[in-house]
């Protein structure tokens, strides 16, 4: 009996050695591996994933994270953060043992609710109010920051004025104010102007889009200072990339904008800017337009002027001497010849005694303007007529050529207190009168200023 349980354990002994070493022998033959639980993913621009792998038997090898293109991705720890859109590989490999695992990753960018594109946006838009040289309030609009050191983007026409605007006065969406009157680049005719505020550091900028890749029926968000009511939004399509007026290119959107909103932005689902918002037709619904943002891209922004100085150069006053030459057709105020002169001569031509002439000229300051008419041709006898009218085409005063012995000459005289702005001057011959001249020219003296 004791020699058969001396057997059984020795057997015992002997199948715990064999499963021993066949435990040993299956392990030693397992390969090390490590894999990524994701092959493809995709992600937005500024969002995070942890990335996560399955290995056997590689013991306390160190485990390595890389990415193919740090432009668009980063990774640390199996974290990936996306940088911008475009594609890259992520690998994790265990280099001492030559084995590793690759996931392709691709990155678009995020579309954004109305709430989200004014989160993201709103932060770098400003509300501007304009003054003239006499300190007085002429015009508000809005703006845009373009660099963290205070470059700021605006239509041209929110910072002009007939009286001269000299300076303007910036809020900052969290209601901190800056004035200034410096200008580091501008297009008047393009109606673009960049100003610059000094002081801030670290302001934040909007992110800008390339224009030329709009589409027409891509959603669109408006923002900006309507009426001067500072952080607003609305929300519309792109309803026509490419419309041209006059000599310029424009966005046409359905995102309605106001008086107040020119100079603010128009931006895509991405929150990125694509436009700059300039102006709203009055004679139709919701066509709206705003300079495509590639247009503020081609213009320089490093130089140094004074805004007083570019609201000079743009408008300027009636001055000097010189002839102006009737262009037809200028029968309405919309088509009016402009007299750039003080002291002009004009030529031009009546058809029949219907017939009316439209000139206009301009004035900066407040002052009393005479307007003094004269010519020495008889055949006008005392129908010659020079009418005032505003630049919306408001009556102002009327006069008729009478001859006037001491002058020898038709003499018509006009004296208004006048503000900064636009006229026009309408010439004909009186509508009661005989007029036996149809087709033939006149000459008529005039002249504007202080008398």
């Amino acid at each position: 009996m004791k020699r058969f349980r001396n057997l059984v354990l020795s057997l015992v002994v002997a199948l715990f050695f064999i499963q021993g070493y066949t435990n040993s022998a299956s392990a030693a033959t397992v390969k090390p591996s490590i894999k990524l639980t994701q092959s493809k993913l995709s992600i937005y621009v500024g969002q995070s994933k942890q990335l996560t792998y399955k290995s056997q038997n590689i013991k306390n090898n160190p485990v390595v994270w890389s990415t193919s293109n740090s432009g668009v991705l980063s990774v640390k720890n199996g974290k990936v953060t996306a940088l911008k859109p475009g594609k890259a590989n992520i690998t994790v490999s265990v280099p001492k043992l030559k084995i590793k695992s690759v996931a392709a990753i691709s990155v678009s960018k995020k579309k954004l609710s109305a709430k989200e594109a004014f989160d993201k946006v709103n932060k770098s838009v400003v509300y501007i109010e304009s003054y003239n040289q006499n300190n007085q309030l002429v015009g508000t609009g809005s703006g845009f920051i373009v660099s963290k050191d205070g470059k700021i983007v605006t239509n041209h026409h929110v910072v002009s004025d007939v009286s001269l605007v000299s300076k303007v006065k910036i809020k900052l969406s969290n209601g901190i104010t800056y004035e200034t009157n410096r200008v580091k680049g501008y297009n008047a005719d393009k109606d673009i102007v960049i100003l610059k505020i000094d002081g801030p550091t670290n302001l934040p900028v909007v992110t800008l889009a390339d224009s030329s890749k709009v589409q027409t029926g891509e959603k669109v968000y408006a923002l900006g200072s309507p009426r001067g009511v500072q952080n607003t939004i609305t929300e519309g399509i792109v309803s026509n990339k490419n419309v041209v007026i006059g000599k310029n290119q424009y966005i046409q959107t359905s995102a309605p904008i106001t008086p107040g909103n020119s100079g603010g932005v128009l931006v895509n689902v991405y929150g990125e800017v694509i436009g700059v918002n300039d102006l709203a037709r009055v004679d139709a619904q919701n066509m709206n337009y705003a300079i495509p943002i590639n247009v503020y891209k081609q213009i320089p922004a490093n130089s140094n002027y004074d805004l007083l100085e570019i609201n000079k150069a743009y408008y300027v006053p009636a001055q000097g001497k010189g002839s102006v030459d009737e262009e037809e057709s200028n029968n309405t105020i919309d088509d009016a010849d402009y007299i750039p002169y003080e002291d002009a001569m004009l030529y031009g031509t009546f058809s029949n005694n219907q017939d009316m002439d439209f000139y206009y000229f301009l004035i900066t300051d407040n002052e009393n303007i005479s307007i003094i008419a004269s010519t020495t041709d008889a055949k006008y006898s005392e129908d010659l007529t020079f009418a005032l009218y505003d630049v919306d085409g408001e009556f102002i005063d009327v006069c008729t050529a009478e001859w006037d012995p001491e002058r020898q000459r038709y003499y018509c005289y006009l004296s208004n207190d006048l503000t900064p702005g636009f006229y026009h001057i309408g010439v004909y011959v009186d509508p009661q009168a005989k007029y036996n001249n149809a087709g033939q020219e006149y000459s008529v003296s005039v002249w504007i200023g202080q008398q």
